[in-house]
């Protein structure tokens, strides 16, 4: 099996394939896991196609809201929301990722409908002058994807028509991260202080592997046991990664770290994906817990625990998908409540608490 579909909100241009049920995984017990507060941020845009929840280690957000028939990129910070408006001639903009001084980005749309994936698409950073367009590397689009606290920013662009590749820009000019070799695609997703950056590319039988590129050079990780493909989408401090990666039993969230890649395992059932790491390697992601449930973990000390249990269990929400956690152990989440539209949740450490080698987890 070979990942063959485009996933959900965040994962864009790669794919996964459809959910199939898998085993559980090895629960290692934990004498302590955190409980948390929720401050919701508000309802999420409708966006199918490649929207993420951005997280800094102050706590500050970004993520995509409606504005009118459009979808902006928004900026959460102590209380406030800010819609960051648009560019001209690019009624739509969607938030990928944001550092510790303000500056988000992601790209804009051509389109006038928010889930137009055939409109033209360029990358933007927003900082103290405004918003305002990347370039590409010579193909009609590019979308941004990780931006460090120096500014350095990585992401996707078309190469022409039918290539694309990952690319790392220190202002507006995009440079071309390359492929591997025999290999004709690539995109970056993370970037760290170092300048490291975390993503896919795929070999010479175009099968997507995971990679990180070190000093302008590019490292295949390879898979887990038994897998063809994958992805890199989160790298920390320490040049750990994470993401996921078909396995024997499916599809399985990974990290990578000293030179091996772990299995995270799943809830209950395969796929199971990270989305984030903070300098700990503690992971967050989602994975699925029924045929067509997916819900929001976190990976801390060998032990993968359903988000969902480490709430209030009145709140009303349940959370689908962890999509960032930082350095103080906050993370944010995709989370619904009754049937209403998505919202982004932000998730505050409280107090920890012991907990039993296995929860339950609500369908």
């Amino acid at each position: 099996m070979h990942i063959s579909q485009i996933y959900h909100h965040r994962r864009l241009l790669f794919a996964l394939a459809t959910p199939l049920l898998g085993v559980t995984s090895l629960l290692t017990p934990t004498l302590a896991a955190p409980s948390y507060h929720i401050t919701d941020l508000g309802r999420l845009a409708d966006v199918t196609e490649g929207a993420a929840i951005g997280l800094s280690n102050s706590g500050d957000v970004a993520l995509t809201v409606m504005a009118g028939s459009h979808a902006h990129a928004a900026y959460w910070r102590q209380g406030r929301l800010k819609d960051l408006g648009q560019v001209s001639g690019y009624p739509n903009s969607i938030a990928f990722a944001l550092n510790e001084h303000h500056v988000v980005v992601g790209w804009t749309s051509a389109g006038d409908n928010p889930v137009d994936s055939m409109a033209a698409t360029r990358a933007f950073v927003r900082d103290a002058r405004g918003m305002r367009i990347l370039g590409t590397l010579g193909g009609r689009d590019s979308r941004a994807l990780g931006v460090n606290n120096a500014g350095r920013i990585v992401g996707v662009s078309n190469v022409d028509a039918h290539t694309r590749h990952a690319f790392v820009a220190d202002g507006a000019t995009l440079k071309d991260l390359g492929v591997l070799p025999g290999g004709r695609f690539s995109a970056a997703y993370a970037v760290n202080a170092a300048g490291d950056a975390a993503g896919v590319a795929d070999t010479p039988l175009h099968i997507n592997h995971p990679v990180i590129w070190r000093h302008g050079k590019i490292q295949d990780l390879g898979t887990l046991p038994g897998g063809g493909s994958g992805s890199a989408l989160a790298i920390n401090a320490r040049g750990d990664a994470a993401g996921y990666s078909e396995a024997e039993d499916g599809i399985h969230a990974f990290l990578y770290r000293q030179g091996r890649m772990t299995d995270l395992g799943v809830l209950r059932y395969d796929p199971s994906m990270a989305n984030s790491l903070n300098d700990r390697d503690e992971v967050v992601g989602s994975s699925n817990v029924s045929a067509h449930g997916r819900h929001a973990f976190l990976w801390r000390n060998g032990r993968m625990d359903d988000l969902n249990d480490l709430i209030p269990q009145d709140s009303g929400w349940t959370l689908s998908e962890g999509c960032a956690i930082n350095n103080a152990g906050q993370i944010v989440c995709i989370a619904s409540s009754k049937g209403e539209p998505n919202h982004a949740l932000l998730l505050t450490p409280t107090v920890n608490r012991p907990l039993p080698l296995g929860g339950k987890i609500k369908g």
